[in-house]
């Protein structure tokens, strides 16, 4: 189990999943402060991608969240996309926002109900289990 005082590594997130998806967030170091909503299947590969996109323009990802692994990711992260577009500023390329704050977009994604592997309907209340900010865990750089 990682702890908020370790460095993230992209080798600690969770791999691709086997049945399902993942819920992500993200916050930029831009000086808007974007936030990034969406969905993948494999963490690992999306947040690299992330990093190797904001990195030639000498930004970073400052606070990041993946929930669990759960079934129809598409449909929750439109859920995801749907509600974070309503308390941001301004939307960019569908899954892309301003004027929203990382917790307002984590606060978002923590409510929304999802089918877990078992089945059943699962309100995100218990701890985020892939949640650091980036003043407890940078990543700049370090992925």
């Amino acid at each position: 189990m990682i702890t908020a005082s370790q460095p993230l590594r992209i080798k600690d997130l969770p791999g691709k999943s086997q049945w399902g998806g993942y819920l992500y967030v993200i916050s930029f170091s831009n000086p808007e402060a974007t936030i990034k909503v969406g969905s993948t299947v494999n963490p690992q590969a999306r947040f690299k991608d992330h990093l190797g996109g904001c990195r030639p323009f000498g930004l970073s990802i400052v606070d990041w969240w993946v929930s669990l692994e759960h079934l129809r990711y598409r449909e929750t992260e439109q859920v995801l996309i749907e509600q974070t577009a309503k308390l941001a500023a301004k939307k960019y390329h569908r899954e892309y926002f301003t004027g929203v704050t990382f917790d307002e977009a984590f606060g978002v994604a923590q409510f929304i109900r999802y089918p877990t592997r078992a089945g059943e309907a699962q309100r995100r209340k218990e701890v985020p289990l892939w949640r650091w900010s980036g003043a407890d865990c940078p990543i700049r750089g370090t992925a």
